[in-house]
């Protein structure tokens, strides 16, 4: 049973590393070094990957807890803990109240409730979003807030 486990982890954990290219609205083009007022700002990596990763393992009693991860290029962001975590795709922004122009997503329902995450790009600035729903919940909705802002000048290419 642990090697079935085992082996379900690790093909989980290669199906989530993937290498998304870069939507003409994320790329950023480097700051000017011919001087004015943009080569004074931190020049802003071009974004070539941006995607969650879900570190998953199952306790003693086979409940799932995950490690979420945000990798933007060759750098990852612990973003939360959640218990269930998988990659949502785009096609399920809506049924999730995630927007469209979510650049990546990922979350999961284990025992009656679940936890969700999105990344969305601001300027400079990619923001991570976790929302929450439960069966025993009295309103409707995700009931999202900002996880992490994450500043893009501080990002490696």
């Amino acid at each position: 049973m642990r090697i079935l486990l085992l082996s379900w982890m690790v093909i989980l954990l290669f199906a989530q590393c993937r290498h998304d290219s870069p939507s003409s609205d994320q790329q950023t083009s480097p700051t000017s070094s011919t001087g004015g007022a943009s080569a004074e700002k931190s020049a802003v990596p071009e974004i070539k990957i941006l995607t969650f990763i879900c570190q998953t393992v199952m306790d003693e009693y086979e409940n799932p807890h995950s490690q979420v991860f945000l990798q933007i290029n060759e750098q990852r962001i612990k973003i939360a803990d959640i218990s269930a975590c998988d990659i949502i795709g785009g096609d399920s922004f809506t049924q999730y109240e995630m927007p469209a122009n979510a650049l990546a997503a990922c979350g999961g329902w284990w025992a009656g409730a679940g936890d969700y995450l999105y990344a969305v790009r601001e300027g400079t600035h990619i923001k991570v979003m976790k929302g929450w729903q439960d069966e025993a919940q009295e309103d409707k909705g995700f009931h999202y807030e900002l996880a992490k802002d994450i500043d893009l000048s501080n990002i490696q290419e």
